[in-house]
């Protein structure tokens, strides 16, 4: 399966990035990644689960949405944390991908 990024490009899907995107959430939150490590786990699967049934040409945009609804679900102060986080950056122009 192939995640089509912001540029266009194609690249084969990644769990481990979606997994890192859900983590450095946690750490922008101030959550314990060694009490979280399950339900981190947790979300990573449902998310590699979800791009999977969409099939061919899941864009990065759509996938972070898809864990910012999961998150929002449970652990709505690490989504709140991760939409700063893109606040910030996007206010100083600078345009960065979370999933790469």
């Amino acid at each position: 399966m192939d995640v089509i990024k912001r540029s266009g490009k194609k690249e084969s899907f990644d769990g481990e990035k979606i997994k890192k995107a859900i983590l450095k959430a946690y750490v922008d939150a101030g959550e314990s990644l060694e009490d979280n490590a399950q339900e981190i786990n947790k979300m990573t699967m449902q998310v590699s689960e979800w791009a999977r049934k969409r099939g061919e040409g899941v864009r990065t945009g759509d996938i972070k949405e898809k864990i910012l609804e999961i998150l929002d679900d449970d652990e709505y102060n690490v989504s709140d944390a991760w939409r700063n986080f893109d606040r910030k950056y996007k206010s100083a122009g600078n345009q960065i991908e979370l999933i790469t």
